[in-house]
């Protein structure tokens, strides 16, 4: 007896510690003022109004969302883990009246109203980092700059002239001067954070233990090249792995820029300048027939894609074109193979993924995969696996949330580059893309966002953000794309970005 009421005390004590363990985790998914504080730090929920449950978990899914993770609306562990991780002081939405939206589509980089009138900037040092040497950090910020220099017609020069710099570059503690709301908080939280075009102030937390070329600490090229991003005008990316995602990913060796903020920054300020390659002798400018090559200007495409370079490429035959701002480049149409080793001809649909930067290129029944115009091991594979059908009509990222997408016949996959697999069955074409006709034959999205669609010679514009086919579509892929102009309305050719010589809706 004395033993069974000495078991009954442990198995009630247990009881009582459960309860209390059980109410201890169930109470942690609630949001705490903390939590509140840091939503509305960046700008996930408004400022200066009652912290209410149900608006708070609105906005909680919303950042969520932005963020990768699932919507629910609770401070489940994988959002606390996502709230400790260092991070860009800047808000992650332009405008209070997007704090509140559902959590719906996600959104993908972010381009500001704002940017500099002129190419040819220049930074200045207020300071250097305590934890570098003078020359260390010189040498970070100056690569950060060049990163963006690649991929786009700006050009930036240190000068020791403060009256004629365009960028201010601090690195301050705590409360600097921009207000209580932006202080700086220590190591691992607000990392720096910089002004939009044309203020040019970018400020870095000197309590983090920044470093160079090491997995150590906070490495300040990788820091300095988002916070420039947001210098030049491009606000935060839902896409993990983009530069200008707002939560730090750590130091990566030989980093190139993302093509999701490639696009991003020649959405805002055009292509590199570049030097065109001559055309032959006798040639026309865009090299438009001749030795069995498709005519450039009556020719369909098979497919059209942005690789991971964010060069544009139109696929027909045996050959490409690469599309460049005022049309087809010189030189070209070239083999496909001539970039892609191994690829077949007379492709079905080709895409580069903004996830994994691999570009697949599908045919019949199988598909190739490409890492940086290499072939990787094992490929071609068969596409059955995959649960798409074999030849497929068209294949784009779209910009509504960033999956890829396939289309054959009246429906279209949702292809998951993690697993190669498709994900949810087929749909509807005409659901989700309304007025868009089902028979196109390549699909891709521009760098000012809109997704186009393309059939013989015409092609449709898609806004992604209404949902709607714009109006005056369809228009001439040979005119606006392709640089030709050979119509009796239009008797000169036309070289002048899609969106720039169309009407504006």
């Amino acid at each position: 007896m004395f033993i069974s009421k000495r078991l009954a005390c442990v198995v009630i004590v247990l009881l009582i510690t459960l309860n209390a363990e059980a109410k201890k985790k169930k109470k942690s998914t609630q949001l705490t003022t903390s939590d509140y504080e840091y939503m509305i730090k960046y700008g996930w929920y408004p400022r200066g109004v009652q912290h209410d449950p149900q608006s708070g978990a609105s906005s909680l899914a919303s950042m969520q969302l932005f963020a990768g993770l699932e919507p629910t609306g609770i401070m489940n562990d994988e959002t606390r883990e996502l709230i400790a991780t260092p991070r860009c002081g800047n808000r992650d939405i332009f405008g209070a009246n997007q704090m509140h939206g559902p959590p719906n589509r996600a959104k993908r980089y972010a381009a500001s109203s704002y940017v500099w009138s002129k190419t040819d900037l220049k930074y200045y040092f207020e300071n250097f980092s305590s934890r570098l040497t003078a020359e260390e950090t010189r040498d970070a910020i100056q690569r950060a700059f060049d990163l963006w220099a690649e991929h786009s017609p700006l050009t930036f020069q240190e000068t020791d002239d403060i009256a004629t710099t365009d960028f201010v570059i601090t690195f301050a503690t705590g409360d600097h001067g921009d207000g209580i709301h932006n202080a700086f908080d220590g190591p691992r939280g607000t990392l720096g954070h910089a002004y939009y075009p044309e203020d040019g102030r970018a400020h870095f937390d000197d309590d983090e233990d920044f470093t160079v070329g090491s997995h150590n600490g906070v490495n300040l090229y990788i820091v300095a090249a988002h916070e420039f991003g947001h210098a030049f005008g491009l606000g935060h990316s839902d896409v993990q792995g983009s530069l200008m995602y707002p939560w730090y990913q750590g130091y990566v060796e030989n980093y190139q820029l993302p093509q999701d903020d490639i696009q991003g920054i020649q959405q805002m300020y055009g292509m590199p300048p570049e030097d065109e390659a001559p055309a032959p002798p006798g040639a026309s400018p865009n090299q438009r027939s001749g030795d069995n090559l498709p005519d450039t200007c009556t020719s369909s495409w098979d497919a059209v894609d942005t690789s991971f370079d964010g060069k544009v490429f139109a696929f027909k035959g045996k050959y490409l074109w690469r599309i460049k701002n005022n049309g087809a480049a010189n030189g070209f149409p070239k083999k496909i193979t001539s970039f892609y080793k191994r690829a077949p001809s007379n492709v079905d649909a080709v895409v580069t993924s903004r996830v994994n930067q691999k570009t697949y290129i599908f045919k019949g029944n199988r598909y190739w995969r490409y890492t940086n115009y290499k072939l990787d091991a094992n490929f071609p594979k068969k596409l059955k696996p995959t649960g798409l059908p074999k030849s497929v009509s068209a294949a784009f990222v779209w910009g509504g949330n960033g999956k890829i997408h396939i289309f054959k016949g009246n429906h279209f996959y949702i292809f998951n580059e993690r697993t190669e697999k498709i994900k949810g069955g087929k749909r509807t074409i005409r659901d989700k893309w309304h007025g868009i006709p089902t028979s196109v034959t390549s699909a891709f999205q521009w760098k000012n966002g809109k997704t186009y669609f393309f059939r013989g010679d015409k092609y449709w514009r898609f806004d992604d953000s209404s949902l709607q086919k714009e109006r005056g579509y369809p228009k001439s892929k040979a005119l606006y794309w392709m640089g030709c102009g050979a119509t009796p309305d239009l008797p000169e050719p036309i070289r002048v970005l899609p969106e720039e010589n169309e009407e504006r809706n």
